[in-house]
């Protein structure tokens, strides 16, 4: 079982909430993060991968929140 956290950013193409890793990539092509922060997201996210399985698929719940 996954549970996946997200922002209070909707994604532009579902209306969604964007989940965090999303947010997370963004924020690594956004010149206006230092790159102090960025390489600090870039270090975690690379744990993330090593550490965590990646889920095959998605399923939303039928209940909302």
């Amino acid at each position: 079982m996954f549970i996946r956290f997200v922002t209070d950013q909707l994604d532009a193409d579902t209306g969604l909430p964007k989940g965090v890793f999303g947010a997370a990539y963004l924020l690594l092509d956004d010149n206006r993060v230092p790159e102090y922060s960025r390489s600090e997201i870039r270090n975690t996210l690379d744990w993330f991968k090593a550490n965590l399985p990646i889920p095959d698929r998605f399923v939303r719940s039928r209940k909302p929140h």
